[in-house]
């Protein structure tokens, strides 16, 4: 699919109610309502397309994870649409559509950097941050693996520079597989 076909499928009035917009944090309650969402229209014409426009700040990565591998086990056809800020967490609700499928707008802005976590005021002992790092270093393989199968960029690359944060501008991103195109007005 090229930019002009999104256009002319995004003006089908037909098309309006499988268009989802996904503006918030990254979390399970968001990720789950998203899903059901998905699903309701999913089921009523597996093979329509659904449109999801991402804009978000980022989140829980097991959420955007878990939104992935259901989205891509289920087999949706999902094309998905950056805009505003695709940041974190909301860069796996991108790379759950299939690469020819995920478009930005020319003035997003992408943040890519491995997973993170937040203790939100929660007690700890030694034993609950050994294993709180067991499941980190596990969340940064997986998402290893998707960046690496879902981009252009390779193992190496991503070992190399996706350490620390870095942006991305659309064209960027598209150099780097995260989007197949950049949606013009």
């Amino acid at each position: 699919m090229n930019a002009e076909e999104l256009k002319t499928l995004l003006k089908d009035k037909q098309m309006a109610e499988r268009i989802i917009r996904f503006g918030s944090e990254v979390n399970e309650v968001t990720i789950q309502a998203c899903l059901e969402k998905i699903q309701g229209l999913y089921y009523k014409d597996q093979e329509k397309a659904i449109v999801m426009h991402i804009s978000t700040g980022g989140g829980n990565t097991s959420a955007s994870h878990s939104f992935y591998q259901t989205v891509r086990l289920h087999g949706v056809n999902l094309i998905t649409i950056a805009s505003g800020r695709c940041a974190s967490a909301g860069n796996m609700l991108l790379l759950s559509a299939a690469k020819e499928k995920r478009f930005s707008t020319p003035t997003t802005i992408f943040l890519v950097h491995p997973p993170r976590t937040t203790y939100k005021e929660r007690r700890m002992c030694a034993k609950d941050l050994k294993e709180e790092l067991v499941n980190m270093k596990l969340l940064e393989q997986f998402e290893e693996e998707i960046f690496v199968n879902e981009t252009n960029i390779t193992k190496e690359d991503y070992k190399k520079h996706i350490a620390d944060d870095i942006y991305f501008t659309p064209e960027q991103a598209k150099e780097h597989g995260l989007v197949h195109e950049i949606i013009s007005f």
